[in-house]
């Protein structure tokens, strides 16, 4: 044997097992990959104890002699092949003649390879070398997806906990929400009852006045934190329908005109005349307009806040500035106002001073994606800020009712069946009708929704109510299903 082979440049990672019942064959297949630098060599000459040494060995490449003595070559393919562990290990069968009829059977019963003994040295360290590097290959691409799989479990557990603990977070806030406006609605209440007895005096009525002014910015500030709960996650889903957005403008503006009038500025809106009957997410956009314009009053020292309603083309968006005569944004950090909690520097001494959160520009670039707009920001320091957004609510015909909305609901539909309300969901929709919380009130629609195919009905005609923003309605239909 003088072909050179050339040997592995490192130590060699192939396992070669020879099972052949003749010694001397052993021995010269030893020497072959000794030379070539294949030293994981294992010999077995009796087919019986083939198997054993599969397993203990875990070749990457199997030389099975075709002729044996005690066991046929072929019926130790099969043994291979019904072994789970053992069946993708590469078998080189070895035969003394070159015969086309046998090889077709060593294929079709599992061989990789066929080579008739002994071939030249060169030829056997290659094809050795060949196919056990194949098996090396497949075990490490299996490792490799094994550790993926492993990760993706890692991942999708720690998501769980996550939402889990995120989902935990949303009902200690609620909860607590809950337990703070339940006295503070009482405290409110009682000043207001309090404020209007004639024979307070002027200094007791101011006292009485602050106590309430008090205790309607807590309110405020437990709806902000509540608020933030939501920037994390995804915006509540989208409930379209057809509704009087003068009607939500008007309504909007009265709230904010108080607010502004209470801080000594001036309150303006200006709304498009073809403004009128759209379709969309009223709530939604309520809560939008309200974070905006609540941002706008609260960081506006002195001198206007703004808004400005267009239709936009046909009628098949509108577009929504809200203006203020503030201290402005500088670009850079136009960006951080819409990360959820990031502001400049001087936004965050805006924050200490008055209290606020922060939140509302992120939050409500928030909702106006989901409603499928977009918001941007224009502004310059000291020279106050503009925060636009567009929004898809194409017009319908203005001032009468779209065919299947409420207002021909009560003469074309029967009565709901009744709905068993649990305990604790009732209690949540009576609070939030008593405290007007629309976010809240959606939320408790969506689990009437899941009370079988009457809570289904009920929760349909609920959104519809809660869309005209009748309140009235929504409780009286509840005391009617639910009796």
């Amino acid at each position: 044997m003088t072909d050179h082979i050339p040997s592995q440049p490192t130590e060699p990672r192939h396992t070669v097992l020879l099972v052949d019942d003749q010694t001397v064959v052993g021995e010269m297949v030893r020497r072959i990959l000794r030379a070539a630098g294949e030293s994981g060599f294992h010999f077995c000459s009796s087919a019986e104890s083939a198997l054993d040494m599969v397993r203990q060995f875990r070749p990457t490449v199997i030389l099975q002699d075709l002729s044996m003595p005690d066991v046929d070559g072929l019926e130790l393919l099969d043994r291979y092949q019904k072994d789970v562990a053992l069946k993708d290990i590469p078998v080189i069968v070895l035969s003394g003649k070159e015969d086309p009829q046998v090889k077709a059977v060593a294929f079709a019963r599992g061989a990789s390879d066929y080579i008739v003994k002994l071939p030249d040295p060169a030829e056997l360290v290659a094809r050795v070398r060949r196919h056990s590097l194949g098996y090396i290959h497949l075990l490490q691409c299996r490792r490799g997806e094994q550790a993926l799989r492993d990760a993706e479990r890692t991942a999708r557990q720690a998501a769980e906990e996550a939402s889990r603990a995120n989902r935990a977070k949303s009902v200690f806030l609620a909860n607590m929400g809950h337990e703070l406006r339940t006295p503070l609605n009482s405290i409110i209440g009682y000043a207001e009852v309090l404020k209007a007895l004639p024979e307070l005096s002027t200094e007791a009525t101011r006292a009485v006045e602050q106590i309430a002014m008090a205790g309607a910015d807590l309110t405020h500030l437990i709806e902000r934190i509540l608020h933030v709960s939501q920037i994390d996650g995804e915006p509540d889903q989208v409930e379209p329908a057809d509704f009087d957005l003068s009607r939500l403008l008007d309504e909007v503006s009265v709230a904010f005109q108080a607010r502004c009038a209470h801080k000594g500025l001036e309150w303006s809106l200006d709304t498009a005349k073809n403004v009128g009957t759209v379709r969309g997410d009223p709530a939604m956009l309520r809560q939008v307009l309200v974070q905006l314009l609540d941002n706008a009053v609260k960081f506006t020292p002195s001198g206007h806040v703004r808004l400005t309603v267009a239709v936009v083309g046909e009628g098949e968006s509108h577009r929504f500035d809200v203006d203020d005569s503030g201290p402005g944004i500088s670009p850079e950090q136009r960006h951080g106002l819409l990360e959820a909690l990031q502001q400049g520097d001087e936004a965050k001494a805006e924050v200490v001073t008055k209290g606020g959160l922060g939140s509302g520009l992120s939050l409500g670039r928030n909702l106006v994606v989901a409603m499928g707009g977009r918001l941007e920001i224009d502004g310059a320091p000291g020279g106050g800020t503009r925060v636009t957004f567009h929004l898809p609510l194409a017009s319908g015909p203005s001032g009468t009712p779209q065919e299947g909305t409420v207002g021909d609901r009560s003469e074309t539909e029967e009565p709901l069946p009744h709905v068993g309300l649990p305990e604790d969901l009732a209690a949540a929709l009576e609070q939030a009708l008593a405290t007007r919380s629309m976010t809240d009130l959606k939320k408790c629609i969506t689990r009437v929704g899941r009370l079988g195919p009457a809570g289904h009905q009920l929760a349909v005609r609920l959104r519809e109510l809660a869309a005209q923003f009748d309140l009235d309605a929504i409780a009286s239909l509840l005391r009617e299903t639910s009796t």
